[in-house]
């Protein structure tokens, strides 16, 4: 049997999971692929970036007479915050340009590869939570995965524990640790925590 505690508890990853599904058909593609938004999102990270880049390689070229190689090796060791010391600016208004360039193309690279992360984790999320909401529980070993007390029945507790773990919105060591609070709770070992316990319990962290 669950508990309304533990079951509170999980409210807001279970609400993730079904926003994740509730999102209009327009905002995916199939098999877990990238929605309208994620695509517009890496396309502006993407670009901004790119725009960053070239800005900085032209102003190397036309102001420090660099090669095309050599400015975009200055481009790309100052976004990514190397910083060899290898080529540097000579000019006091290349160095007013690159003290103000720096600091944006730092934080467009962060954030391009942040974007592209982040849209990869999601869609790997979509792909595990299609997998978990298309699969049944005839399988043996499935089934004895998720019955995690061993009573040969599946609780809604427990499949919503395994499709959250299964679609990464929470980490099993969080869970394990939330149940075992549950457990230490729960004096009397009834599966619920009545106002005594839950304020002897609260004596106990004092």
């Amino acid at each position: 049997g669950g508990s309304s505690i533990i079951e509170g508890v999980f409210e807001k990853q279970q609400n993730a999971v079904i926003k994740m599904m509730e999102e209009p058909p327009e905002n995916h593609v199939a098999r877990g692929g990238m929605t309208k938004k994620e695509k517009s999102d890496i396309v502006v990270a993407v670009g901004s970036c790119v725009v960053l880049a070239a800005v900085g390689a032209a102003w190397m070229m036309l102001h420090e007479g660099t090669s095309l190689v050599l400015a975009m090796y200055f481009v790309v060791v100052t976004m990514a915050t190397v910083g060899f010391g290898d080529v540097v600016v000579k000019s006091p208004i290349s160095r007013g340009f690159v003290t103000l360039w720096a600091p944006f193309a730092t934080v467009a690279l962060a954030n391009m590869v942040g974007t592209i992360a982040q849209v990869n984790a999601s869609k790997q999320s979509r792909m595990a939570l299609t997998e978990v909401l298309n699969k049944g529980l005839t399988n043996k070993n499935s089934f004895s995965k998720i019955d995690q007390d061993g009573d040969n029945k599946v609780s809604k507790l427990e499949y919503l524990m395994y499709a959250l773990v299964r679609t990464e919105q929470v980490e099993q060591a969080a869970l394990d640790a939330i149940l075992k609070r549950f457990d230490e709770m729960d004096m009397d070992g009834s599966g619920f925590v009545d106002d005594l316990e839950a304020k002897k319990s609260e004596r106990k962290l004092q």
